[in-house]
């Protein structure tokens, strides 16, 4: 039977087809090779960012199998851009491109970022090296997503200089302007959170939940401490029962001084609190499993004060951003 993602994404190209857009970015629902926006057979531009164990169900076990599932998205001739990937990722997609005859554009091969000194992205690539402004979206990790998006843009625009070239300043101001909820996003103002930011605590919340984002969040709760050292990281997790929660958390628990493990709330085969924590404690970390995220941030409230990161399901950030009501929103 169709799956709402199939049936939406089909009456999308109907619309498309009775409504041409100036631009069509299509994101890939799930994989790649198989996915129902599969089905352009000449766009102007491919991508693919970082490849991580998710939807191991769905895609395979392995990160071959997956990166393969990735892969099937180049098509003959088309440019593909392709952010920081694993050895192993980066060889399947390089083997596919050159199956297909897709040029690929690398990170760190064909181009990277660096952090100014005024913290600005510095672009490089083979023209030299371009300054843009700090990305609005924090964490390290954005630095690569930035230059990511500006080498698609860039490429994109080169065929043909029409109407739908993003000028400098354009790229600039969407660099500048990107807001992505439950990305490292700051919390305080809601029902939940604005309590405990009154007694001093810095909250965040990310809905990541794979190793690649434990990674990139582990340097997160590494710099928050270089920054302030002395001041506590604590760290609330909940995760979905098809996820690797020891992939996840092993970059993470060494950066926190204490962590809670909660419920994915309502109906989304969350893994039990209790086997959760216990996960986190064979990582050699303490933790404490908690019913819900209220007792969370209450046993938080007794706590000193410090950075709080709330992670490890999108689910669980809906929930949480629930709770924090409308004020939550902004940033």
């Amino acid at each position: 039977p169709i799956t709402f993602f199939e049936i939406t994404t089909a009456a999308a190209f109907l619309a498309f087809s009775r409504h041409p857009a100036d631009v069509t970015l299509l994101e890939v629902g799930l994989g790649g090779r198989l996915d129902a926006t599969n089905v352009i057979t000449r766009p102007r531009v491919t991508a693919i960012t970082p490849v991580s164990l998710d939807h191991q169900h769905f895609l395979g076990h392995s990160l071959k199998a997956i990166a393969a599932e990735k892969a099937g998205i180049l098509k003959p001739g088309v440019p593909a851009v392709i952010g920081p990937q694993h050895a192993i990722a980066a060889h399947v997609i390089a083997a596919t491109a050159r199956k297909l005859g897709a040029p690929l554009i690398r990170y760190g091969t064909d181009f990277r970022a660096t952090r100014g000194r005024d913290s600005g992205l510095r672009l490089h690539t083979s023209d030299g090296v371009t300054r843009w402004p700090v990305p609005a979206l924090p964490g390290d990790h954005q630095y690569a997503n930035a230059a990511l998006a500006l080498r698609i843009a860039q490429i994109f625009a080169k065929p043909a200089r029409d109407k739908t070239a993003l000028d400098d300043a354009a790229l600039a101001q969407g660099i500048m302007g990107a807001d992505w909820p439950a990305r490292l996003q700051r919390l305080g103002h809601g029902s939940l959170s604005a309590p405990l930011a009154r007694k001093g605590f810095d909250i965040w919340l990310d809905g990541g939940h794979n190793p690649q984002a434990g990674r990139a969040l582990g340097h997160v709760l590494a710099e928050w401490r270089a920054q302030t050292p002395g001041q506590p990281v604590y760290l609330v997790c909940g995760m979905i029962r098809s996820k690797d929660p020891r992939g996840f958390l092993a970059p993470l628990v060494q950066g926190a001084n204490a962590i809670w493990t909660v419920p994915v709330p309502e109906d989304h085969a969350g893994i039990p609190a209790a086997e959760l924590a216990a996960t986190a404690r064979a990582l050699g970390r303490r933790a404490t499993a908690m019913d819900s995220l209220e007792a969370a941030f209450a046993a938080l409230a007794g706590r000193k004060p410090g950075r709080v990161l709330v992670a490890g399901s999108l689910y669980l950030a809906g929930a949480l951003l629930a709770r924090e009501g409308t004020a939550a929103r902004p940033r």
